[in-house]
């Protein structure tokens, strides 16, 4: 997924009544940008959107 895609899921999200932070896809996407995916029918529409981002990461780069 790339980063614009994850803007929109994310505005998705938000319409759905999930509650995202305001700060949450960037600082989830940098830490590990290789941890999201859209599944796309035919190439071009996006029907399932996900994430597996990794927290360990995250913990090591600005908490530890």
């Amino acid at each position: 997924m790339t980063r614009d895609e994850l803007d929109i899921a994310a505005l998705w999200a938000k319409a759905e009544g999930w509650n995202p932070g305001r700060y949450d896809t960037e600082a989830f996407y940098n830490t590990d940008p290789k941890g999201f995916f859209v599944g796309e029918l035919d190439g071009k529409n996006a029907y399932v959107q996900f994430s597996a981002a990794t927290f360990q990461s995250y913990l090591r780069n600005h908490l530890l």
